[in-house]
């Protein structure tokens, strides 16, 4: 397993923070204090609903601050009162566009995913537990269901050795809930319950138990990142450090530099092919080219087309992640004669997909021989928040 660092830093008005692995970005994000305003993926609203005449036709939800969201009348259970808690699904894409909503709340966690308005344990499918490790942990969550309305995703980083964490931080999870319940009951006009203050809390809780070392420049930050590892993941306590950005391994010249370049749809590798990525509106699709200085792999048991597409997809899972992009992507590979060939670079394609924090799906080849995938993002990719007018 490669190794992992947190990065969480200010830079200008922005409050950003990275994952790195072996020196290059493997997810980055920033936020301004005008962004947080907006809603964004995963934030949760006290909500008016606009209802229509129509029942079949999507309804609007005032979030506050001339802001509003669209959400379908079967995600709101047949109800038809006014007020509804809501939740982020999908963010706006842009200009006159409206953040997607839903009622089936999820507040996420290290280990859990708590889901109030929804009964059960649900393994991720992502799980890499066994079976009967699935049903140790069930047993062990009846403690939880005995006092705790709602349900629960297990999220694939839970391990058998991690279960008292997980317990303690689902409960920590439902006091949360309860405080922003009734935290609405108390308001009369619509506006934000609850939303991620900074990125690096989405980053935290999808790579904890990967990540080596978490490097802080604020004292107040790492002060509330020791706070909440103290209670649910204490083995990543003393990886956390306190030093100024210049001191880092990466420095913000060379951060910069490789976010530069995810404005350009040329990725090279190193072996000297290349990648060629084309986000559309609708799919994206990565191009994989040998180049001209094609090694030829001294290998006996595999060809240099299948060595030339195992490095391609890495680095493909890697783009794709860190430039937050989603929906449907082919990937044209290098022709491959050897059928365990195309079926091992499959197997490498699906473990990749379980290492993405997002839902991430291999469908494996078309009739053409493309491989075909599907991810589902968290907010805008990079390249749609580039083309965001200045004031958006």
């Amino acid at each position: 397993m490669q190794k992992m660092d947190l990065l969480v830093w200010q830079h200008g008005i922005y409050s950003s923070a990275a994952i790195i692995a072996q020196g290059r970005l493997l997810e980055y994000y920033q936020q301004s204090a005008k962004e947080f305003s907006r809603a964004q993926y995963g934030d949760i609203f006290w909500a008016k609903i606009t209802w229509l005449n129509q029942k079949n036709v999507p309804q609007f939800a005032d979030l506050g601050g001339s802001q509003q969201g669209l959400v379908q009348i079967n995600n709101l259970s047949n109800s038809t009162e006014n007020w509804h808690i809501l939740q982020v699904e999908r963010c706006a894409t842009g200009t006159g566009k409206q953040a997607k909503l839903t009622n089936k709340i999820k507040l996420p966690g290290i280990f859990l995913i708590y889901t109030p308005n929804q009964a059960g344990l649900v393994f991720s499918s992502k799980t890499l537990l066994s079976l009967e490790e699935q049903q140790k942990i069930t047993h062990q969550f009846k403690k939880l269901a005995d006092h705790i309305s709602g349900g629960f995703i297990v999220r694939h980083h839970l391990r058998p050795e991690f279960i008292d964490f997980a317990l303690a931080e689902g409960n920590f999870l439902a006091q949360k809930w309860a405080i922003i319940k009734n935290r609405s009951h108390s308001l009369k006009t619509p506006q934000r319950l609850w939303g991620d203050e900074h990125p690096f809390w989405r980053l935290l809780r999808d790579e904890a138990t990967r990540i080596d070392n978490i490097f802080v420049t604020s004292p107040l930050k790492a002060t509330l990142i020791r706070d909440y590892l103290g209670q649910y993941y204490p083995a990543l306590v003393n990886k956390i450090q306190e030093k100024p950005i210049h001191d880092w391994a990466m420095d913000q010249t060379e951060i910069d530099s490789q976010l530069d370049d995810l404005e350009n749809q040329r990725v090279e590798l190193v072996s000297g092919g290349f990648l060629l990525i084309e986000e559309g509106q609708t799919l994206t699709a990565v191009d994989v080219n040998t180049g001209s200085n094609f090694i030829t792999y001294n290998q006996r048991k595999k060809s240099s087309a299948f060595y030339m597409n195992q490095q391609a997809l890495l680095e493909t899972f890697r783009q794709l992640r860190l430039r937050n992009i989603s929906g449907h992507i082919l990937v044209d590979i290098i022709p491959m004669r050897a059928s365990n060939e195309r079926q091992e670079l499959l197997k490498i394609a699906q473990e990749q997909a379980v290492l993405d924090p997002s839902y991430c799906q291999v469908a494996g080849y078309s009739r053409l021989g493309l491989l075909e995938l599907s991810r589902q993002g968290r907010g805008l990719s990079w390249l749609k928040i580039k083309q965001l007018p200045p004031n958006e």
